[in-house]
């Protein structure tokens, strides 16, 4: 896949572990990756005619919003609203503190909790990890729109009515890296044959004509739905992304 949106450039501020909160060996997302994904699905939204200023951005699985957590920091002009649901409570806990780190009081408290690391252990690591949160809030005091409004709740991605009750508004572009393999399998999925494509159709209640579906999986997994239309598809590595919007 060639990179239109997303240029080459030093990630490290936004390594997990650094600054944002992660679990030992919890899968993440690549950075650069994620910036690119979340660029062509705003293209898209954006040329339909959208008049807000920003998008409501929406993941159904979010595990700890590491994910979502970055994309705010590096697109915080597109980003009006960010909502975060997860079937696992103590996801939903890391979840928490990582979004709190897209208010400036909660960047704050972590930039503290770093400096005290450092005063206690005197460890390289912590040193370099404040400076990164020095240069995230030295961004944030140029976010014309404040922090980052967001919405996080303890919910099954492949129950239709719970997604519709704890969503706030309907979702501009839902960015969700899917379950696979060891480090992250979907729950409460017995009798599904196929978890991914009931997500989507349980996401449908969630969606306008405008909505941006983009979707992380492995290779192995089928990502078609009768009631989607794809947009585009691309590999990298081992992950494949998918773009749908609702067919009308």
């Amino acid at each position: 896949m060639q990179y239109k949106y997303a240029i080459r450039q030093n990630w490290q501020d936004y390594a997990a572990g650094r600054v944002f909160h992660h679990f030992p060996g919890q899968a993440v997302f690549p950075v650069r990756l994620a910036s690119e994904v979340f660029q062509r699905a705003y293209k898209i939204w954006s040329a339909r005619g959208s008049k807000q200023k920003g998008c409501h951005l929406f993941d159904p699985c979010c595990g700890g919003a590491y994910q979502l957590t970055i994309l705010g920091h590096l697109h915080r002009s597109a980003i009006a609203h960010i909502s975060a649901f997860d079937i696992d409570a103590r996801a939903l806990e890391l979840a928490a503190m990582n979004l709190r780190l897209l208010t400036r009081e909660g960047l704050r408290e972590r930039r503290r909790q770093l400096q005290d690391l450092f005063d206690e252990f005197q460890k390289p690591s912590h040193a370099v990890a404040i400076q990164s949160a020095d240069k995230f809030l030295k961004h944030m005091r140029h976010w014309e729109q404040g922090d980052i409004p967001c919405t996080l709740a303890q919910v099954n991605a492949l129950d239709a009515q719970a997604l519709c009750e704890h969503l706030p508004q309907p979702a501009d572009i839902i960015f969700s890296d899917a379950p696979y393999g060891r480090r992250s399998q979907w729950q409460a999925a017995e009798g599904i044959d196929d978890p991914l494509i009931a997500m989507l159709g349980a996401l449908k209640t969630c969606l306008t004509p405008q909505s941006v579906v983009a979707i992380a999986s492995n290779k192995a997994q089928n990502i078609r739905h009768p009631d989607y239309h794809r947009l585009e598809k691309f590999k990298v590595g081992h992950r494949q992304i998918a773009l749908l919007s609702l067919i009308q």
